[in-house]
């Protein structure tokens, strides 16, 4: 079955919150937290063609040519499976491929929108069932009006002429910035042009959002009496976490407020120096041993894990590191109410740190790697050598992605997929 060509606006810009709808390139922007909203006036999948809101921010074809041609024109009655859209709307596709639309993202609006429809309804659907839903026309129409909900046209594209034409510059008193001087839109924009005054805002942005997402999460384990630092936090959850480290990590200027890809500034041992709480981690050895020690796979009620503390002090020369493990109640959620009760015991990991200097995993600029050498494990009465725990491995030595004032973002050396953020504990 050949796939059916429908192409997108280019280049199709997200929304990005807090930004003023300011359309950034996607490898620069945040990536949204994603909600999936939709009212009834834009889920109802309405053949009425007054109820359009007007053009597609992101295709070309409307709702109803596009349903028509995926169900092979006049079988409308014939349900379109997740697997039906990815194969042949090529649209879609190349939203997938370009990363202006995650897998998890289609997902989610595609089982929702099937709640709208005859097809999907009902809450009781076993996996089965899950994996053989479909849409019909109606929950077709949702999907397609919630992706495009995800873009908004600029305004250079909403005063072009009718006929299409390319806007020129006596529509209006002043030029348009993305235009050149005989009125054409500007295509060729670098990165470069506006990321010298964009991103000390861009990055506090993104931090912000990253701060929320987590906040949400942690609020959400504690509500759920699961474990924190992301221990018990599902897929999409990461998926959000990890994008939006990638974009607050990747953002380099002399007015980066990351320490790590400014190109004007040196991270140094004294800026690590401190009281860090791991806030968050994806290291799959930590979710496998419940904890950094592993001691929290323990069964007791009274051994679970309730967080993590990293001490970094010491001079420039030589720096003591120390991790400090809390454990106590199974049901106090996110570090307990913060009272004696909560706690059970503490284990102390204590060793060596030092920086070696590697490259930056994403801008490829020089970046210092996090060496720690771990010598003993203490807790109680018992002291160990830390060489009998390989459960330390995932913070032996890791990469420094971002850094400022007061938040760390590690990425593991020898797992990459391992990330670590960390909030300087200020007295």
């Amino acid at each position: 079955i050949n796939s059916i060509i429908v192409q997108s606006r280019s280049p199709p810009a997200r929304i990005i919150a807090n930004q003023k709808d300011r359309p950034v390139p996607k490898r620069w922007s945040s990536r949204p937290t994603f909600h999936l909203s939709m009212s009834a006036s834009t889920i109802t999948g309405s053949d009425d063609p007054n109820s359009d809101p007007g053009p597609s921010a992101v295709f070309t074809q409307s709702k109803e040519e596009v349903h028509s041609l995926l169900v092979d024109g006049g079988d409308v009655e014939r349900g379109l499976s997740l697997e039906d859209l990815v194969g042949r709307w090529a649209a879609l596709s190349e939203l997938i491929k370009s990363e202006e639309l995650f897998p998890y993202e289609l997902d989610q609006i595609f089982r929702e929108s099937a709640e709208v429809g005859s097809f999907g309804r009902g809450s009781n659907a076993d996996a089965e069932e899950e994996e053989k839903r479909k849409l019909d026309k109606k929950g077709f129409y949702a999907l397609y009006t919630s992706i495009d909900a995800l873009f908004y046209i600029p305004d250079d594209e909403n005063d072009d002429d009718a006929d299409g034409g390319i806007p020129t510059a006596d529509k209006s008193d002043e030029p348009n910035s993305d235009q050149t001087e005989n009125g054409c839109i500007n295509t060729n924009t670098s990165r470069e042009d506006t990321a010298d005054s964009d991103s000390i805002e861009t990055s506090d942005v993104i931090k912000a959002r990253l701060m929320s997402a987590l906040n949400e999460m942690a609020i959400h384990a504690k509500n759920n009496q699961q474990l924190p630092c992301g221990l018990d936090c599902d897929e999409n959850e990461r998926n959000v976490i990890a994008d939006l480290i990638v974009s607050l990590s990747s953002v380099t200027s002399p007015d980066a407020v990351n320490i790590v890809t400014n190109p004007k500034k040196k991270l140094t041992t004294t800026h690590a120096m401190g009281e860090w709480d791991l806030l968050y981690t994806c290291s799959r050895a930590m979710l496998i041993n419940r904890s950094l020690s592993g001691l929290g796979r323990s069964t007791s009620a009274k051994a679970q894990f309730l967080g993590l503390r990293k001490r970094l002090s010491g001079s420039r020369f030589l720096g003591t590191a120390e991790y400090i493990e809390t454990f106590g109640e199974g049901d106090s959620g996110t570090g307990g109410d913060g009272n004696e009760d909560d706690l059970s015991f503490e284990v102390f990991i204590t060793g060596e740190w030092y920086f070696e200097e590697k490259r930056h995993a994403y801008t490829g600029l020089p970046a210092p790697c996090l060496r720690v050498e771990l010598e003993t494990v203490k807790y109680g009465p018992t002291t160990n050598g830390a060489d009998q725990w390989s459960s330390l491995g995932p913070v032996k030595r890791t990469d420094f992605l971002y850094f400022d004032d007061d938040l760390m973002i590690l990425r593991g050396n020898a797992n990459p997929d391992a990330l670590f953020v960390y909030q300087r504990i200020t007295q």
